[in-house]
C-alpha cells in the first residue's frame, strides 16, 4: 500500500474506492450507450441503386423527393447512381420510397444494393 494511502483514515480510503467504482460505472455506461447509438445508426442507413438518372437535374429531383419524406435524409449521386438514405425513426419500405419518388420526381427506379 502506498505511503499516502496508509496514512489516510480507513473511512476516507473506503469513500475514495467507492467513488472510483462509480466513476468506472459511469464511463462504462457512456461507452455502452455510444456503442448502442452507433449500432442503431448503422441499421437505419440503406443504399439504393437509382436507375434513370442522366444529369445533375435528375439527381437533384430524386434527392429532393426523398428528402421531402418524413424522417428521411438522402444523398443521391450520379456516379455511382445511388441514394444513401438515413431513416430517423421508422424505416420506410422500398415500395414507399419508390412510390414517393415516382410521384414527386419522375420515372426513376430504386432497387436495393
Amino acid at each position: 500500500m502506498p505511503a499516502i494511502a496508509a496514512r489516510m483514515p480507513k473511512a476516507k480510503r473506503l469513500a475514495i474506492n467507492i467513488h472510483m467504482v462509480f466513476i468506472i460505472f459511469e464511463v462504462a455506461k457512456i461507452v455502452f450507450f455510444y456503442y448502442l447509438c452507433n449500432e442503431k445508426l448503422k441499421d437505419m442507413e440503406k443504399i439504393y441503386k437509382v436507375e434513370g438518372m442522366m444529369c445533375k437535374n435528375c439527381r437533384r429531383h430524386v434527392e429532393e423527393a426523398l428528402n421531402a419524406m418524413d424522417g428521411v435524409k438522402a444523398v443521391v449521386t450520379l456516379d455511382p447512381p445511388q441514394a444513401v438514405v438515413e431513416f430517423e425513426g421508422e424505416e420506410h419500405s422500398l415500395v414507399e420510397l419508390q412510390s414517393f419518388v415516382s410521384l414527386n420526381a419522375g420515372n426513376y427506379v430504386l432497387s436495393e444494393l
